[in-house]
């Protein structure tokens, strides 16, 4: 009895990225859209799969993701940058004008305000699944591989 094997060439690339997580597909994104590196092949390469592009759809019924992020405003400006931002903030991104951190050792605390600095809002809370999904889709219009 024979057996047959079928092997695959794995491609040829520039860069390739193991882990399609929110911080390898920002890495494949600014890979592609800086002009240094734009030139590159970029594979990034994970087991799980991508999240939907469905969380970017604006629906206000959906019950929200408990994991968020609190993104800066240069956080934005990256997201802006490499072409996610757009996505992000007609999803569900929510601005926030104040902040306190405090210490739990004692009743040490400081508090932000945007107005101080003279600004709208001090950043925008967004669910990790979202920055993720955005992200995701920007990395296809820049060709990076999956």
């Amino acid at each position: 009895s024979s057996s047959s094997t079928t092997t695959t060439t794995p491609p040829v690339v520039d860069v390739c990225i193991v882990g399609g997580g929110v911080v390898g597909t920002a890495l494949a994104c600014v890979l592609r859209s800086t002009p240094l590196t734009s030139h590159l092949s970029v594979m990034l390469a994970d087991r799980a799969p991508p999240p939907s592009s469905a969380w970017l759809d604006a629906n206000p019924s959906r019950h929200p993701e408990p994991r968020v992020s609190a993104l800066t405003p240069l956080s934005i400006r990256f997201l802006r940058d490499v072409g996610a931002w757009d996505r992000v903030s007609n999803a569900r991104a929510r601005p926030f004008k104040t902040m306190q951190v405090w210490d739990d050792a004692s009743n040490g605390h400081v508090r932000y305000d945007a107005r101080e600095v003279g600004e709208d809002a001090l950043g925008a809370v967004v669910e990790n699944v979202v920055i993720h999904a955005a992200l995701h889709e920007a990395a296809t219009r820049l060709g990076v591989i999956f």
